[in-house]
C-alpha cells in the first residue's frame, strides 16, 4: 500500500463504515442509539479540538428540532422519539470528522474496504449461505437490505477508485461493478452514467481511449454479472456461481494487465461497443416495464406526500406517522414505509420549515461544490444530491457517513487541543444515548 497512507487511519475507517453499513437494515434498524453512545464518547476522550462548520450544525440542530416539536405537537407514540437520534448521530459524525485528517487516499482505501466486506457477504449469500435479505427478489440488496441504497454506495466507492489515487485498490473496481450491476438499480445506473458522461465532458484529454477503456470494463463487468445471475438464479448451480466468483476475483487482480492486452487487439472496440450497444438494449427491454411502473408509482408517493403536507404544512404529521398510519394518507395503491423522496419526506414529518432547512444544508453544500478542484468529489455529491429526490438515501447512516467523509476530506488542520470545558458537553450526551438504548431495549 501507498507510503503516505496512514494504516492506522484506513484501519479505523474501514471498520467503522464496515460496522455501520452491517447493522443498517433490518438487522438492527436502531443501530443508531448504541453507535451514536460510542461515538459520543469517542468525541469525548479525543484530544484534539474539532474546527466544525457551525452554520451545518446550527441547521442540523434545527431540523433535529422541528422533528421533536413536530412530535409532541402530532402526540405521536412515544417509542417513534427513538429516531431523533439518527439526526443526533449525523451530527456526532459531523463533529468528529471534523477533528480527523482524513486524506481522499485514505478514504478511498477505507471505504473500498469496508464495501469488500459488504460484498463478501453477497458472494456467501449467492452461494447459498443464509444472510436474510442480502438477496431478494433476485437482486443484490447488500447489507443495508434495499438495493438503491447499495447501489448508490457501490458507485460512490467506484468513482472513489476511479480517481486512482491509489493504484493497488484498483483490483476492487471490477467487482464493485459487478455488484452493482446485481443490484438492478435503475436509479442507480442512471446517476452513475450521468456522472461518468460529465467527467468524459470535464476533461477532454483523450476521451476516446477513456471511452474504450469505459466500455470494455462494463462489458467484462456485464459478462460475468449475467453469469452469476444466470447459475445462481435459473440453473441453480452454486459451484457454477463460485466458478464465477472465483474467476471474477481473477480477473479483477489483474485487471490492468487484462485490459491493456484487450485494448491492443483492433478488433475489441468495435466488438465492445456493439456487444454493450446490444446488452443496454436487452437490459432496456427486460426493466423497462418494472422501472416504468416504480417510476409511477414514485410520483403517486410525492403527489400524496404533497397533498400531506399542504395539509400539515406547519409541523407535518410526525416522524414515522407515514409509515404506521399509511392507510389513511396514500391515495393509490402502493405500500411503503418512507416516501421515496428524502426532502418530502422531511417536510410530512416535520413540516415545510424543516423542508427549506435541508435545502439551506445543500445550498451550503452546492457553494461549497463550486469552490472544489477535486472533479471526482464534486460528481459524487451532486450525484448524491439528485438521486435524493427519487429514493430514501438519507435515512441510512452508513451512506451519509460515507458522503460526510467524502465532504470533510483534508479540510480540518488545525492541531489545537480540545478543552476540558468543551469535552464535558459531550458527557450528558453519553447519558442521553445509553439511557434511550435502555429504555428502548427494555420496552422490547
Amino acid at each position: 500500500m501507498n507510503t503516505n497512507i496512514n494504516k492506522k487511519a484506513v484501519l479505523e475507517l474501514a471498520v467503522g463504515i464496515g460496522f455501520l453499513l452491517l447493522l443498517q437494515g433490518g438487522y438492527f434498524p436502531e443501530a443508531y442509539l448504541p453507535v451514536g453512545m460510542v461515538l459520543s464518547m469517542v468525541i469525548l476522550l479525543q484530544s484534539r479540538r474539532p474546527d466544525p462548520n457551525y452554520k451545518i450544525i446550527g441547521l442540523l440542530a434545527g431540523i433535529l428540532l422541528l422533528y421533536l416539536v413536530s412530535g409532541v405537537i402530532n402526540r405521536i407514540d412515544g417509542r417513534q422519539y427513538v429516531r431523533l437520534f439518527y439526526i443526533g448521530d449525523i451530527i456526532l459524525f459531523y463533529i468528529w470528522l471534523c477533528q480527523k485528517t482524513y486524506s481522499q487516499r485514505e478514504i478511498e482505501v477505507g471505504v473500498s474496504y469496508a464495501v469488500a466486506v459488504m460484498e463478501f457477504i453477497g458472494m456467501l449469500a449467492y452461494l447459498g449461505c443464509p444472510f436474510s435479505g442480502v438477496i431478494l427478489s433476485n437482486r443484490f440488496m447488500g447489507t443495508s437490505q434495499y438495493a438503491n441504497v447499495t447501489a448508490m454506495i457501490l458507485c460512490v466507492s467506484m468513482l472513489l477508485l476511479k480517481s486512482g489515487q491509489v493504484e493497488e485498490m484498483q483490483r476492487l473496481r471490477l467487482i464493485h461493478a459487478v455488484f452493482f450491476l446485481l443490484t438492478l438499480s435503475v436509479g442507480g445506473f442512471l446517476i452513475y452514467g450521468g456522472i461518468i458522461c460529465y467527467l468524459m465532458w470535464h476533461d477532454p484529454v483523450d476521451r476516446k481511449k477513456r471511452f474504450c477503456r469505459e466500455l470494455l470494463f462494463w462489458l467484462v463487468a456485464a459478462i460475468v454479472a449475467v453469469l452469476i445471475y444466470g447459475t445462481c438464479f435459473f440453473l441453480r448451480q452454486r459451484l457454477a456461481t463460485a466458478v464465477v466468483f472465483f474467476i471474477l476475483i481473477w480477473i479483477s487482480g489483474k485487471w490492468t494487465e487484462f485490459e491493456n492486452r484487450l485494448l491492443s487487439a483492433k478488433w475489441v472496440a468495435g466488438v465492445s461497443i456493439g456487444s454493450l450497444f446490444m446488452g443496454v438494449v436487452a437490459v432496456v427491454c427486460l426493466i423497462r416495464q418494472r422501472a416504468a411502473a416504480t417510476l409511477m408509482e414514485r410520483m403517486q408517493q410525492m403527489q400524496d406526500g404533497i397533498r400531506v403536507l399542504s395539509r400539515n404544512p406547519l409541523f407535518g404529521i410526525g416522524m414515522g406517522e407515514w409509515s404506521r398510519q399509511q392507510d389513511q394518507y396514500r391515495t393509490y395503491d402502493y405500500s411503503v414505509s418512507l416516501i421515496h423522496n428524502t426532502y418530502l419526506q422531511v417536510g410530512v414529518d416535520a413540516g415545510l420549515l424543516a423542508m427549506v432547512l435541508v435545502c439551506l444544508l445543500i445550498y451550503y453544500e452546492i457553494r461549497y461544490l463550486q469552490k472544489e478542484k477535486n472533479i471526482y468529489k464534486k460528481a459524487i455529491l451532486f450525484g448524491a444530491f439528485l438521486h435524493g429526490f427519487v429514493d430514501v438515501d438519507g435515512f441510512f447512516l452508513g451512506y451519509m457517513v460515507i458522503l460526510l467523509m467524502v465532504l470533510k476530506s483534508t479540510q480540518n488542520t488545525k492541531q489545537e487541543a480540545m478543552q476540558m470545558k468543551y469535552r464535558l458537553w459531550f458527557v450528558p450526551i453519553v447519558l442521553l444515548y445509553g439511557f434511550a438504548w435502555f429504555r428502548y431495549v427494555s420496552g422490547r
